[in-house]
Protein backbone atom coordinates (compact mmCIF):
# COMPACT_ATOMS: atom_id res chain seq x y z
CA UNK A 1 0.00 0.00 0.00
CA UNK A 2 0.89 3.48 -0.63
CA UNK A 3 0.52 7.11 0.28
CA UNK A 4 -2.19 8.13 -2.25
CA UNK A 5 -4.44 4.75 -0.92
CA UNK A 6 -3.72 5.87 2.21
CA UNK A 7 -4.81 9.40 1.85
CA UNK A 8 -8.20 7.90 0.04
CA UNK A 9 -9.00 5.59 2.37
CA UNK A 10 -11.58 7.06 4.42
CA UNK A 11 -13.28 8.04 1.29
CA UNK A 12 -13.39 5.03 -0.31
CA UNK A 13 -14.58 3.40 3.46
CA UNK A 14 -17.47 5.76 3.36
CA UNK A 15 -18.07 4.63 -0.10
CA UNK A 16 -18.19 1.03 0.87
CA UNK A 17 -21.05 1.30 3.11
CA UNK A 18 -23.20 3.74 1.02
CA UNK A 19 -25.58 0.86 -0.03
CA UNK A 20 -26.32 -0.68 3.24
CA UNK A 21 -29.00 1.29 4.57
CA UNK A 22 -31.67 2.64 2.52
CA UNK A 23 -32.29 6.81 2.09
CA UNK A 24 -29.21 7.35 4.35
CA UNK A 25 -26.38 9.39 3.17
CA UNK A 26 -22.60 7.91 2.73
CA UNK A 27 -21.38 9.49 5.62
CA UNK A 28 -24.68 8.75 7.85
CA UNK A 29 -24.44 5.34 6.49
CA UNK A 30 -20.75 4.62 7.22
CA UNK A 31 -21.49 5.83 11.04
CA UNK A 32 -24.57 3.87 11.53
CA UNK A 33 -22.45 0.78 10.04
CA UNK A 34 -19.85 1.30 12.75
CA UNK A 35 -22.11 1.88 15.44
CA UNK A 36 -23.67 -1.52 14.56
CA UNK A 37 -20.26 -2.74 14.77
CA UNK A 38 -19.57 -1.99 18.06
CA UNK A 39 -23.16 -2.16 20.00
CA UNK A 40 -22.78 -6.29 18.58
CA UNK A 41 -19.80 -6.36 20.34
CA UNK A 42 -20.72 -5.06 23.56
CA UNK A 43 -24.46 -7.14 23.21
CA UNK A 44 -22.37 -10.25 22.85
CA UNK A 45 -19.89 -9.60 25.68
CA UNK A 46 -22.76 -8.92 28.10
CA UNK A 47 -25.10 -11.84 26.72
CA UNK A 48 -22.16 -14.50 27.70
CA UNK A 49 -21.15 -12.48 30.90
CA UNK A 50 -17.81 -11.27 30.23
CA UNK A 51 -16.18 -8.46 32.23
CA UNK A 52 -16.02 -5.17 30.90
CA UNK A 53 -14.12 -4.43 27.49
CA UNK A 54 -11.07 -3.32 28.69
CA UNK A 55 -8.53 -3.84 25.92
CA UNK A 56 -8.91 -3.68 21.79
CA UNK A 57 -6.66 -5.50 19.11
CA UNK A 58 -7.85 -4.39 15.49
CA UNK A 59 -5.73 -6.53 13.20
CA UNK A 60 -5.55 -5.31 10.20
CA UNK A 61 -6.54 -1.63 11.29
CA UNK A 62 -5.97 0.24 7.74
CA UNK A 63 -6.18 3.52 8.89
CA UNK A 64 -7.86 3.21 11.86
CA UNK A 65 -11.05 4.55 11.44
CA UNK A 66 -12.97 1.41 12.93
CA UNK A 67 -10.56 1.45 15.79
CA UNK A 68 -10.97 4.95 16.74
CA UNK A 69 -14.93 4.86 16.66
CA UNK A 70 -14.56 1.61 18.40
CA UNK A 71 -12.54 3.34 21.55
CA UNK A 72 -14.74 6.33 21.82
CA UNK A 73 -17.43 4.48 21.44
CA UNK A 74 -17.10 1.68 24.03
CA UNK A 75 -15.85 4.01 27.64
CA UNK A 76 -14.53 0.41 29.21
CA UNK A 77 -11.82 0.23 27.04
CA UNK A 78 -8.34 0.88 28.48
CA UNK A 79 -6.02 -0.24 25.71
CA UNK A 80 -6.23 -0.13 22.29
CA UNK A 81 -3.66 -1.68 19.54
CA UNK A 82 -4.37 -1.38 15.72
CA UNK A 83 -1.80 -3.97 13.53
CA UNK A 84 -1.18 -3.72 9.92
CA UNK A 85 0.73 -4.49 7.22
CA UNK A 86 0.96 -0.91 5.57
CA UNK A 87 3.14 1.84 7.40
CA UNK A 88 1.41 4.29 4.92
CA UNK A 89 -2.33 3.45 6.86
CA UNK A 90 -0.43 3.11 9.76
CA UNK A 91 1.26 6.63 9.47
CA UNK A 92 -2.65 7.70 8.86
CA UNK A 93 -4.11 6.12 11.74
CA UNK A 94 -1.97 7.63 13.74
CA UNK A 95 -2.30 11.05 12.93
CA UNK A 96 -5.94 10.84 12.94
CA UNK A 97 -5.95 9.19 17.01
CA UNK A 98 -3.47 11.79 17.90
CA UNK A 99 -5.79 14.70 16.70
CA UNK A 100 -8.50 13.23 18.42
CA UNK A 101 -6.74 12.22 21.45
CA UNK A 102 -7.34 8.92 21.44
CA UNK A 103 -4.72 6.86 23.31
CA UNK A 104 -4.75 4.25 20.56
CA UNK A 105 -0.88 2.26 19.59
CA UNK A 106 -0.05 1.44 16.20
CA UNK A 107 2.34 -1.04 15.19
CA UNK A 108 3.53 -2.50 11.73
CA UNK A 109 3.24 -6.24 11.62
CA UNK A 110 1.63 -9.45 10.01
CA UNK A 111 -1.69 -10.18 11.71
CA UNK A 112 -1.21 -13.65 11.12
CA UNK A 113 1.81 -14.19 13.31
Amino acid sequence: MNWQAAWENDGATVSMSSGYFSNVDPVEGAARMRNTFTSNVEDFARRHGSRPLKELVDLGCSTGISTIETVSRIPSLEKAIGVDLSPHFLAVADHNAKTKDMPIKFVHGNAEK
